[in-house]
């Protein structure tokens, strides 16, 4: 399985966060209220760790912990673009997306964040699958998941040629949500079709604030991205006792390849 694709297994409490952009207290408050174990429990992230906030660094540095794991957001990527391949279109683009805090640091701290990119963030998947200790295995992308069947997701995200344009939009397309929000009322079983990714127990992710600034599950669909930069709580659940509510029992998804 190539770098963009990711398995791995949770331990304890399973837990995953919206989107931070740099909202680093936001989330130590909230992990602190639901009492996080770091040493026995696991926190994934469906990217975008970075802009807006006020402390995009603090969100940055999370990737060093064990215990942290997340995959590659649209804004990781226009940093990625900036400060690695470092044109000044680049740059003005993530300037645009809040990338300024960047250029607020001091030299030291702007020479930390470009080690992160280089030995983190660059290596950050595009798509993760885990498995949680109650046998749930839950896909995580930033945008949208863009096929039904995790099976060919995996698929496409294998070496030796996975298309550039499908990785780029697991980070930036809305299409699939922009469409439940144009057509609140459709009909169950077209809502069904749209709304249920093969193969997998759950997806999880961000990237399109929701306007109830509260996670939104539509089928075997999560999206998290709440909004935290403009002061809404942040998007976090356990996603075990997310299904278990629902009364769904894990499927036996898919094994790695």
């Amino acid at each position: 399985m190539s770098e963009l694709f990711q398995y791995l297994e949770t331990r304890g409490r399973t837990l995953v966060v919206g989107d931070l952009h740099g909202c680093y207290d936001r989330l130590q408050q909230a992990l602190t209220d639901i009492g996080f174990a770091p040493a026995k429990e696991s926190l994934l992230s469906v990217g975008d760790l970075t802009d807006r906030g006020p402390r995009s660094l603090d969100c940055l540095r999370l990737l060093n912990e064990p215990w942290f794991h997340a995959v590659r957001g649209n804004h990781e990527a226009l940093m990625l673009a900036a400060l690695c391949d470092g044109d000044a279109e680049s740059r003005a683009l993530w300037e645009l997306n809040g990338g300024h805090w960047f250029w607020q640091l001091d030299k030291a701290q702007q020479t930390e964040v470009r080690a992160l990119c280089q030995d983190k963030v660059m290596n950050l998947p595009v798509a993760m699958e885990i498995r949680t200790p109650g046998g749930y295995h839950i896909g995580l992308v930033h945008a949208d998941p863009l096929v039904d069947n995790w099976r060919e997701l995996r698929a496409r995200l294998r070496y030796p040629r996975p298309d550039a344009d499908f990785v780029e939009q697991l980070q930036w397309s809305r299409q699939r949500l922009m469409s439940l929000h144009r057509d609140p009322a459709a009909a169950d079983a077209t809502e069904r079709a749209r709304c249920h990714i093969a193969g997998i127990d759950l997806v999880c992710m961000g990237h399109t604030p929701l306007p109830e600034a509260r996670p939104l599950g539509r089928g075997n669909l999560l999206w998290l991205d709440t909004g935290a930069f403009a002061g809404h709580p942040l998007g976090l659940l356990d996603v075990e006792a997310y299904l278990a509510q629902l009364g769904q029992p894990p499927t036996g998804a898919l094994p790695p390849q």
